[in-house]
């Protein structure tokens, strides 16, 4: 399939692509270049916890998850204590 680039870079994938992929409008796609084939790669970020990088048991706070185990962490921790990292 050929797209053409419209203004400010923009380009749409088609809905069939999008659904194949299980990509959904709000979802966040990392853009990187591989150079090496000039190749402009898209890949669906998986949601982590912001402070040790699980994939589990996540809560979304506004727009970034902590995993239930960090929560819990930071909930009995001190004033003064150094959490991270695990």
């Amino acid at each position: 399939m050929i797209r053409k680039i419209e203004e400010a870079g923009k380009f749409f994938i088609p809905e069939d692509y999008m659904r194949e992929l299980m990509w959904y409008e709000g979802d966040n796609i990392e853009v990187f270049m591989d150079f090496r084939n000039s190749e402009l790669v898209l890949k669906k970020l998986t949601p982590s916890c912001i402070f040790c990088d699980s994939a589990g048991r996540l809560v979304r706070i506004g727009r970034v998850c902590a995993c239930r185990r960090c929560i819990e962490r930071l909930h009995i921790a001190a004033d003064g204590d150094f959490l991270y990292p695990i």
